[in-house]
């Protein structure tokens, strides 16, 4: 008579079950980072109504170093009309302003809702009409339809995206701004540091739309000697191809 045999170590797990044991820890890690994601983005959203609270707290009117970014900004869109813009972090539309008179539409984005309505008082009052608004975090925002802008500006938005804190979102958020831009259009980044660790922190960043096939354009860094002691600013230009 043939016996069965002793059942195997119960450390011998059965395909299906090795299976459903992968996809727990798969789910249990991506909730872990979407209950990281959502604490940054509400700590983030308070921390920018509360600088808010008072109006132009980055003193972005008058500061030569936020000046220079401007300029540096607009010196590679071209001649103007440029087509459709997407600007990302636009505040309380300092720079808003110029770029609506540089491109025949402008989408501008702040996740704060005062600094919105501040930037929506200003383009009245300097009766500019070709700039739609919205209030929303650049994570969770979707345009109407994809590869629809000619440019996007990130404008000292990375260090509040939390790239470190959850490198899968970001690399997520970036894939998704890719498919944002018409063929041959450009993302066009300024990211403020202190630090040699803070650049290295900032060329990651910008390095992660090079792993979704855009070519690089120009990298430079710029503001040093300007009224923001110790700080200089990394200014990276990157061109889907088409």
């Amino acid at each position: 008579m043939t016996g069965t045999g002793p059942p195997p170590p119960q450390w011998i797990m059965r395909p299906d079950s090795l299976l459903a044991s992968v996809l727990r820890r798969l789910k249990h890690s991506f909730a872990l980072e979407r209950v990281r994601v959502v604490f940054v983005d509400w700590r983030i959203r308070r921390k920018m109504e509360r600088t808010f609270a008072r109006a132009d707290p980055f003193d972005y009117s008058r500061s030569a170093f936020d000046q220079d970014r401007h300029a540096a900004i607009l010196g590679v869109l071209g001649p103007p009309p440029l087509g459709r813009v997407l600007e990302v972090g636009c505040a309380e539309g300092t720079f808003t302003v110029e770029l609506a008179r540089h491109c025949a539409e402008v989408v501008a984005i702040d996740i704060s809702a005062t600094a919105v309505a501040r930037a929506r008082e200003r383009l009245k009052a300097g009766g500019i009409d070709n700039v739609t608004l919205v209030v929303a975090n650049i994570r969770s925002w979707r345009p109407v339809r994809l590869f629809e802008f000619d440019v996007v500006v990130l404008a000292d938005v990375f260090p509040y995206l939390g790239h470190r804190t959850a490198p899968a979102e970001f690399a997520a958020l970036v894939k998704r701004v890719t498919t944002w831009l018409r063929p041959g259009g450009r993302v066009v980044i300024t990211s403020w540091f202190a630090s040699d660790e803070e650049r290295r922190a900032r060329e990651a960043h910008a390095a992660c739309f090079l792993r979704q096939g855009l070519r690089l354009e120009r990298e430079e860094i710029r503001g040093a000697g300007l009224d923001r002691p110790g700080l200089r600013y990394l200014f990276t230009v990157l061109r889907v191809h088409g």
